[in-house]
């Protein structure tokens, strides 16, 4: 963390060099915006069996009053699900998971975890408020239960590359 800040200090050094510099040899001043993006495209967080990722994405899920991941309304469109099972397809496949069996554990064809997964990549790309929130919400309590050191763990099942 110490070396982020770092960085971004850094980084804003440069910026305000920049702008002096501009302003004196083009006479009038220049307004730079930026910002610090809070997620990786893949992040690395210790590998949980599929039912242990459910289990916290219940947790949020009820913490909004909804039901389970898998339960009858497992088709539901309602963006209030969707928006979790992106997540955990997007979080199961950072822990190498193949998307086929993401699929069977979800009672889905490997073509809706990919769907899925590069839905929530666009989200987080786009920079969506609400969906960035409930995201990295998630990774800092799995995070924070699992105390992760960020040291990559292996796992048995090999990734499909699809």
């Amino acid at each position: 963390m110490l070396l982020r800040k770092e960085k971004i200090k850094e980084a804003e050094k440069l910026i305000d060099d920049f702008k002096a510099k501009f302003k004196e040899c083009i006479g009038t001043n220049v307004i730079i915006t930026y910002r610090v993006l809070d997620h990786n495209t893949k992040v690395n967080l210790p590998i949980l069996s599929l039912e242990d990722l459910e289990d916290i994405i219940n947790k949020f899920l009820k913490r909004e009053n909804l039901d389970g991941l898998r339960n009858t309304y497992s088709r539901s469109r309602k963006w209030d699900y969707v928006k979790y099972k992106h997540v955990f397809c997007k979080l199961a496949w950072d822990m190498k998971y193949t998307t086929a069996s993401i699929g069977r554990y979800l009672q889905q064809n490997h073509a809706t975890v990919i769907s899925g997964r590069n839905k929530c990549l666009h989200l987080l790309q786009a920079q969506d408020r609400e969906f960035s929130e409930i995201y990295n919400e998630i990774i800092t309590y799995i995070k924070l239960i699992y105390e992760y050191d960020g040291n990559v763990q292996n796992n048995d099942q090999e990734q499909d590359n699809t």
